[in-house]
């Protein structure tokens, strides 16, 4: 049987409009053999309470797990794909359509120790790169959301989520402010889950707003992408007229409209 969309949850409203689970990318870092755990964990603990098992009614999550060598070159994790996480391996070595992402929501969720770690940033930095490569076709931007996996208090991952911050807003040059957000995952911890969906939902809809508006922007040429056809009428030869030699010539405006909307988009 379906699952029925919880309206009186906005977290799982917002999955609903971004047309469920399958549009949600998690991105994390293997540095040894705990980075498949925390997304697991993280899976359950934000997406189906408590249970592993992803619904599949409402898709499934993509996962992508990372590894660098020392160079900072993003390769493909050595161990095979499980399921139900559906989990996917990455190398900036394999290009083309296949590694394009089409998605509303990336979550990164890096370990404070892996974050802290200086020999980490550049592979920190090239994973997001990576990411940023794979969106380039999208016509929406997604959400962005930062995580820090932690288990103290905030005041001891406070340095792990200012680099993870910084690092994605220097290489999400150009990405809406508002659609990016940094914060901190415990396991088990109901008020920090709470806050991470929070965000998420405003994350999401600040991303779908700044297309809005970049389409609202977008129309005030509408006569331009309406009528094409207006353009390719004619000989080419009458853009190039000098708009004083016709207006000698006809002093009849309206029909001077045409020509002088060609000459403006010609040049």
């Amino acid at each position: 049987m379906a699952a029925e969309i919880d309206h009186d949850d906005p977290f799982q409203e917002i999955l609903h409009q971004i047309g469920g689970k399958s549009n949600v990318h998690l991105v994390s870092a293997a540095s040894g053999p705990d980075g498949d755990p925390v997304l697991k964990d993280f899976i359950a603990d934000m997406f189906n309470n408590g249970e592993i098992s992803v619904a599949s009614t409402n898709g499934e999550i993509k996962t992508q797990t990372n590894m660098c060598n020392p160079e900072g070159c993003v390769q493909s994790s050595p161990k095979p794909p499980e399921k139900p996480l559906n989990r996917k391996t990455v190398s900036r070595n394999t290009g083309g359509q296949k590694r394009a992402m089409t998605c509303s929501l990336v979550i990164f969720i890096f370990t404070q120790d892996y974050v802290c770690d200086k020999t980490n940033q550049v592979c920190l930095r090239e994973i997001l790169k990576d990411v940023r490569a794979r969106l380039r076709r999208n016509a929406l931007p997604p959400a962005l959301l930062g995580l820090v996996q932690s288990s103290g208090d905030r005041s001891e991952s406070s340095d792990s989520l200012l680099i993870l911050d910084r690092s994605l807003r220097s290489v999400f040059i150009g990405h809406p402010q508002q659609a990016i957000w940094t914060g901190r995952y415990v396991s088990k911890r109901p008020d920090l889950l709470q806050d991470i969906r929070l965000n998420a939902c405003r994350a999401v809809r600040s991303s779908m707003s700044a297309e809005s508006g970049a389409g609202s922007k977008s129309s005030l040429f509408w006569p331009l992408k309406c009528l094409p056809g207006i353009f390719r009428k004619g000989h080419r030869g009458q853009a190039d007229f000098n708009t004083n030699i016709q207006q000698k010539a006809n002093p009849n405006p309206a029909e001077e409209a045409i020509p002088l909307q060609m000459r403006a988009v010609a040049h």
